[in-house]
């Protein structure tokens, strides 16, 4: 998360910072989109626990 990376979107590639999430109603909107789009697969319960909930991050261009 340091480091940042970089995300290529429309075959442009931008530099980004990875911003931490701690704003409890973000979290809960970033959750509730998961479950919205996800429902139906098995790996749902992985990807809304409480352990990724808490690595939700921010991309911020740098």
């Amino acid at each position: 998360m340091k480091n940042g990376g970089s995300i290529e979107l429309d075959g442009q590639t931008f530099d980004v910072d990875y911003v931490p999430v701690d704003d409890p109603a973000e979290i809960s909107a970033v959750t509730e989109a998961y479950l919205k789009k996800y429902h139906d697969q098995y790996q749902i319960d992985m990807m809304i626990s409480d352990k990724c909930a808490d690595a939700t991050v921010e991309l911020k261009l740098e």
